[in-house]
């Protein structure tokens, strides 16, 4: 099959598409030329190359689209990144629109969107069909614009899966306001550990491997709809950070305790619990008895791994 991938040297992207290519597919790279992995990336396109995006998808089975700004602090810090996923996601949008009214896709073309847990707020057992709900204004700007273009995806009158993922984690993971990366930054940097309020936030944690696995088995079971997609063991931020100070063989207690509304603006608020039911896609063929990662080895290979990554740049 012939695949784009917008965001494609994002973390999400960059690891779909080395699944994908793996699985024997064609795939074609759009992202920003100054985008985190684009070494990682050798074919990467230029997004803003409407004109070759416009070629290339006429000749593609299915459009996965991850270009987006990344996370809720991003969102908070730079109101230019909430218009920058909207034109983003406009612009794509609206060639598919144009394409299909001219008949200039592929008959079965189908696209997969990255959407957001951000689009529920909090809760536990989080299902598919439950209501999206938007609080304040800069937490819920990132899930408003995900929310408006699962909208514009359903309109669009072809297939699609609409994808929620719920703290994708993996080695290749950097900060950016993601809390696993930068617990372990900090944890080598011989700093405490950095946990919000009295670290009870409620949270689950699934490894990348587990989302490229359950991702690609959605597409090639030729499968329709939204799907959440995460582990629903949950944690608490405490016990986050006292594990992954376990694993480094650090005191479990050197955890420095900050209250959010120091750190974030007062527009935007902390979730206290967000749980994933995963019963959809646990009805798929092929993912009925998937297994999940278990959390602690996840962050243990993640941790060895900025280790390494930390001692190479050290000497």
């Amino acid at each position: 099959m012939n695949f784009i991938i917008t965001g494609s040297s994002g973390f999400l992207g960059s690891e779909l598409l080395q699944k994908l290519k793996f699985d024997g597919h064609n795939v074609v790279g759009f992202d920003r030329v100054d985008s985190v992995f684009t070494d990682y990336i050798a074919d990467l396109t230029d997004i803003s190359q409407y004109a070759l995006f416009d070629e290339t998808i006429q000749d593609t089975d299915v459009l996965i689209h991850f270009a987006s700004s990344v996370g809720v602090k991003n969102v908070d810090e730079d109101k230019n990144s909430f218009w920058n996923s909207h034109l983003i996601n406009f612009n794509i949008l609206n060639k598919i629109r144009e394409l299909k009214q001219q008949n200039k896709l592929k008959p079965k073309f189908k696209i997969v969107f990255a959407s957001s847990s951000e689009v529920y707020f909090q809760g536990r057992c989080l299902r598919e069909q439950d209501d999206c709900v938007l609080k304040q204004l800069n937490r819920s700007s990132y899930a408003s614009e995900k929310i408006n273009t699962e909208f514009a995806i359903k309109n669009l009158d072809i297939d699609y899966i609409i994808i929620r993922p719920f703290n994708i984690i993996g080695k290749r993971q950097t900060t950016e306001g993601m809390c696993v990366p930068t617990m372990i930054n900090q944890i080598l940097n011989g700093e405490p550990v950095n946990v919000y309020n009295d670290g009870s936030q409620i949270r689950t944690f699934c490894d990348v491997e587990d989302f490229v696995n359950i991702v690609s088995r959605l597409i090639s079971n030729k499968e329709t709809g939204i799907f959440n997609i995460g582990n629903n063991e949950d944690i608490t931020i405490k016990k986050l950070a006292e594990t992954l100070l376990s694993i480094a063989n650090k005191p479990t207690d050197n955890i420095k305790y900050i209250d959010f509304k120091d750190v974030y603006s007062n527009q935007t608020f902390e979730v206290q619990a967000r749980v994933p039911s995963i019963q959809k896609i646990k009805e798929i063929d092929g993912l009925k008895r998937y297994k999940f990662k278990d959390l602690r080895q996840s962050l243990k290979e993640i941790y060895d791994y900025k280790l390494r990554e930390s001692n190479k740049w050290n000497h």
